[in-house]
């Protein structure tokens, strides 16, 4: 049952939204994240031909990301918004758990004042949480006078998944899912039931916890094909991993077990 969410998922992958390259609306500007040594990770112009699913812009959570901008009018300072696009349900569920529903905010100051402008910000100072895979985000920069630009562009954040606790709780659900479902659902079809005389035969048993184990199975590995940047988080890979695992649940669940009458001197 793994091994087909497994597969599962690498075809659903393969069928993700095609590359789009970086965009930039009200603007121009180019955006650079800094190594863990101090060099320089990645860099990307927007617009420009890099930042698509298949080449996303790199960044580490825990170092500043830095950003440039050109507008026609002159900007002092303002706000800056990145929003996850088309987030998967367990994103805007870890969203809406960690206080940010609508993303990472926060502000600027541009110094002089000119049409081009310098700032950078670091994620872990606004979200403590750092969550490794892939995004499609929209990065939006709102000037105090009104002048707007949006990029939107395809981001990887570079970090073990086993240092998040994340991966230890994906993998706890996964073996959850796979002993409820051995022992609600394998094992019924293996050995017979014995039921009452008043009972009909072949009766289907344990359906709530088959499906629970599906559920606990599904939600596990759509965390870990995630957080391992198999598939994107703005997919709906992630969703789809989840139904197919309350599926493989319900249907072991409705395979009706395997029962006996019990004997009259049975207790």
């Amino acid at each position: 049952m793994a091994g087909a969410v497994v597969l599962t998922t690498v075809l659903l992958g393969l069928l993700a939204s095609p590359a789009q390259a970086a965009t930039a609306q009200g603007c121009s500007g180019s955006v650079a994240a800094v190594g863990s040594q101090g060099h320089g990770l990645d860099s990307l112009a927007l617009p420009g031909s890099g930042g698509t699913p298949a080449h996303p812009f790199r960044l580490l959570w825990g170092e500043p990301v830095e950003w440039t901008a050109q507008t026609a009018e002159p900007v002092t300072s303002g706000t800056w918004w990145v929003a996850v696009q088309h987030p998967s349900w367990l994103f805007a569920l870890g969203q809406l758990v960690s206080g940010h529903p609508h993303g990472l905010t926060g502000t600027f100051d541009s110094g002089a004042g000119g049409t081009t402008f310098t700032n950078s910000f670091t994620p872990s100072d606004v979200e403590a949480v750092t969550l490794p895979g892939a995004y499609d985000v929209a990065f939006t920069v709102t000037g105090a006078g009104g002048v707007q630009c949006t990029a939107t562009l395809s981001v990887r954040v570079v970090d073990s998944p086993f240092r998040n606790p994340l991966f230890w709780l994906a993998d706890l659900l996964v073996v959850a899912g796979l002993v409820l479902l051995f022992a609600f659902g394998i094992l019924k079809l293996a050995r017979p039931v014995y039921v009452r005389g008043t009972e009909p035969k072949g009766v289907s048993r344990h359906l709530v916890a088959d499906t629970l184990a599906g559920l606990l199975l599904g939600v596990g590995a759509s965390l870990l094909v995630t957080l391992y940047g198999g598939v994107g988080w703005s997919t709906t890979t992630p969703n789809l991993i989840i139904v197919l695992g309350v599926v493989v649940g319900l249907a072991v669940g409705l395979v009706p077990a395997r029962t006996t009458r019990a004997s009259n001197s049975r207790r």
